[in-house]
C-alpha cells in the first residue's frame, strides 16, 4: 500500500458517520436505557493495557488518547478518538485484554455500552456489524501505514505525516488543527517518533517555509498539498 492510499483511509475514517446516527430508533432506545454516561476530566483514565474488556465505549463530547506502553517501558500514543466514533471494540469484541490505553485528552462525556447490548445489536443488524468492520478495517490499514512511516521515514517526513494525520481525525475547522491545544511538544514528537528538540526544529522549518504557523500549542496548516508532498516524500 502506497502513501496515496494512505491519505485516502485517513480521509475515509474522518468522514465516517456518527455511530449513534446509524442505529434504529429501537437499537438507540435499548443502547440509550443501558448506557452508563461517563464524565471525565482531562487525564482521567477510560481503560487500561490488560484490563479485561466489560464495556464498549462512545464518545459523546471531547476527544480521547490512545496510547501503548512497550516492553522496554516507552510509551507511545497511537491516535486520538473524537466525538461520534467508538473505541475499545477490538479486544471487546474478540474477548481478549485491551492492548492499548485510553485516558481524556480534554474534559469528556463518555457512553459506556454493556457488552451483552452490543452483540445483540451486532447479530441482529447487519448495518450496525458493516459499521464496525469498516471502522476497524480502516484503523488497521492506517496503522500499518504509520508504522511504515514513523519506522523508515525521514524526520520531516514524519512531522508531515503526523500533523496530516491530526488534521484529518481531529480538525474543527477548516485548516486548523485545534486537538493541538492540549498537545505538548512532547506529545506530538512522540506521534512522530522523534525527540522534542527535533519535533520543535522541524517545526521552525515548516514555519520558515511557510507550510505552517504556529501560535502557542495551535497549529494551523497553511499549505496542504505542500505537506503531503513532503510527507510522500519520507
Amino acid at each position: 500500500m502506497n502513501s496515496h492510499t494512505a491519505y485516502n483511509l485517513w480521509d475515509s475514517v474522518e468522514n465516517t458517520a456518527d455511530f449513534w446516527q446509524i442505529l434504529s430508533n429501537e437499537q438507540r432506545a435499548i443502547l440509550d436505557s443501558a448506557k452508563e454516561v461517563l464524565y471525565l476530566e482531562k487525564g482521567e483514565v477510560v481503560f487500561r493495557q490488560g484490563e479485561i474488556p466489560q464495556q464498549l465505549f462512545y464518545v459523546q463530547a471531547g476527544t480521547v488518547k490512545v496510547s501503548r506502553t512497550g516492553g522496554a517501558g516507552k510509551y507511545q500514543i497511537l491516535r486520538f478518538v473524537s466525538q461520534g466514533e467508538i473505541f475499545g471494540y477490538g479486544a471487546a469484541l474478540a474477548d481478549e485484554p485491551y492492548v492499548v490505553s485510553s485516558e481524556a485528552f480534554e474534559d469528556c462525556e463518555i457512553w459506556a455500552i454493556p457488552l451483552s447490548c452490543v452483540r445483540h445489536t451486532l447479530l441482529h443488524s447487519p448495518e450496525v456489524a458493516h459499521y464496525v468492520l469498516r471502522r476497524l478495517t480502516q484503523e488497521l490499514a492506517t496503522a500499518d501505514c504509520r508504522l511504515v512511516s514513523l519506522t523508515q521515514g525521514h524526520l520531516r517526513g514524519r512531522m508531515a505525516e503526523t500533523l496530516l494525520f491530526l488534521h484529518r481525525i481531529n480538525s474543527r475547522e477548516e485548516g486548523h488543527l485545534d486537538v493541538l491545544a492540549h498537545l505538548t511538544r512532547r506529545e506530538l514528537a512522540a506521534l512522530s517518533n522523534m525527540s522534542t528538540a527535533n519535533a520543535i526544529r522541524t517545526l521552525t522549518q515548516f514555519v520558515e517555509e511557510g507550510l505552517i504557523v504556529v501560535e502557542g500549542r495551535h497549529i494551523r496548516l497553511l499549505d496542504v498539498h505542500r505537506l503531503q508532498f513532503v510527507a510522500l516524500q519520507g
